[in-house]
């Protein structure tokens, strides 16, 4: 592969040279050539940057010997050009393997304030190492270049070890599991029996289940994107505290007689929480409604900010209830849906809907404005009135979750 550089330091990839990716770039397994803009100037002082229109602080890179440096870069071979820039896609490990099968890359780094803005139409992509601004693009580059070579074949002693890495394919995009060598303990401090056990599959178990709790403690947004099995899925639903049967509910009043009716779900279906958005009377009042019945917990939850959201049901297990059936899953952080399955399995039909729902330990009914879209929502029940009056929010509640769970 060769990696064409557009930089005015070329002296910030001298670090570059040591170690695996150093050896790699020996080998001829990557080349690393670098392009300075200033060879591309016409004028006496070789200036490369110039004054804002508008004003303002700081120097701003000019167009025309940038691209000239990046036209000359092309012209060594097809391959996508890639602008270091703070506001471009976050760098993933899934785009260092699609470059990885490149013959041929082009990096551009930038200086000082920042580009003129038509430079960046020289480029195909723009990529971000992270949601900060640094003195230049090269420190940026170098991350790429070592992420990139080290998947190249020959860099690493064992070419299954990139399959393994944190965010990999082969981990489905989870968190690496530990690491343990000599000595078995350690200032009291013992390597897992599992690891000492001999026994492969443990080991395999155990590996899996260290990746799912990291990744759910410490990159819990991950979730939303990894590969997960029927097994994954199980594990982390037994490692969680159970949320209950609750009902989510932003009415914009406390009708007359709605406790009334939610005690009657409560009694019929088994509710245990109610959550209620900020946007509806305050929970304090239907608190104190419920204060004769303290096996009824209240909470409020901060809807449209999605304060609460990450607190309440982050990485939580439950069922919500909707117009089409139930589905399994949990919220991730900001009310980010991470799985949409069938409860239950795959079968379908009313039947197995009613036994799915009445045996689900946990579940959400949604209904009323103000809640997150990731929560599903229950629909209407058109047409229904009783005495003249439509049914309020709790009845259409109690009338879909009998359709789904009762009998007949």
């Amino acid at each position: 592969m060769r990696i064409d550089i557009v930089t005015l330091f070329r002296e910030g990839f001298d670090g570059l040279e040591a170690g695996l990716v150093g050896r790699s770039l020996e080998r001829g397994d990557a080349g690393l050539h670098f392009l300075d803009p200033r060879s591309f100037t016409t004028d006496p002082h070789r200036s490369v940057d110039d004054q804002p229109y508008g004003g303002g602080g700081g120097m701003v890179l000019r167009v025309e010997p940038w691209a000239a440096a990046v036209a000359a870069a092309r012209a060594q071979g097809p391959g996508p050009v890639l602008l270091l820039t703070p506001q471009g896609r976050p760098l993933d490990q899934r785009d260092l393997v699609r470059w990885s099968a490149e013959t041929h890359l082009v990096l551009v780094c930038g200086r000082y304030e920042g580009f003129d803005e038509r430079i960046r139409g020289l480029c195909d992509e723009q990529v971000s190492v992270g949601d900060f601004v640094l003195t230049g693009g090269e420190p940026a580059a170098c991350c790429l270049v070592d992420g990139l070579v080290r998947l190249l074949p020959g860099t690493l002693g064992n070419a299954s070890c990139p399959e393994n890495d944190s965010f990999s394919s082969g981990l489905g995009g989870l968190l690496e599991h530990p690491h343990y060598t000599r000595p078995p303990e350690w200032k009291g401090q013992t390597v897992p029996e599992v690891l000492r056990s001999g026994d492969h599959a443990g080991v395999e178990r155990w590996r899996r289940a260290q990746a799912l709790d990291r990744t759910r403690a410490r990159r819990p947004d991950r979730l939303a994107e990894a590969s997960l099995d029927e097994a994954d899925y199980a594990y982390l639903q037994a490692q969680t505290p159970p949320l209950g049967r609750g009902l989510w509910l932003a009415p914009s009043r406390w009708e007359p007689g709605l406790v009334h009716q939610l005690l009657g779900l409560q009694a019929a279906f088994g509710v245990e929480r109610v959550f209620v958005s900020p946007d509806a009377q305050g929970p304090e009042e239907l608190s104190r409604l419920l204060s004769g019945h303290p096996d009824l917990e209240v909470e409020r939850v901060a809807s449209r900010r999605k304060e609460r959201v990450k607190e309440t049901f982050s990485a939580r297990d439950f069922v919500a209830v909707t117009d089409s059936g139930p589905v399994q899953g949990w919220l991730g952080p900001e009310g980010r849906w991470a799985r949409c399955g069938a409860a239950g399995g795959s079968a379908s039909g009313p039947v197995r809907t009613r036994r799915s729902l009445a045996s689900a330990p946990r579940w959400v009914l949604a209904s009323g404005q103000g809640i997150p879209e990731a929560v599903p929502r229950v629909a209407p029940v058109r047409g229904g009135r009783a005495g003249g009056a439509a049914l309020s929010e709790l009845w259409h509640l109690g009338l879909q979750l009998d359709r789904l769970i009762g009998e007949g």
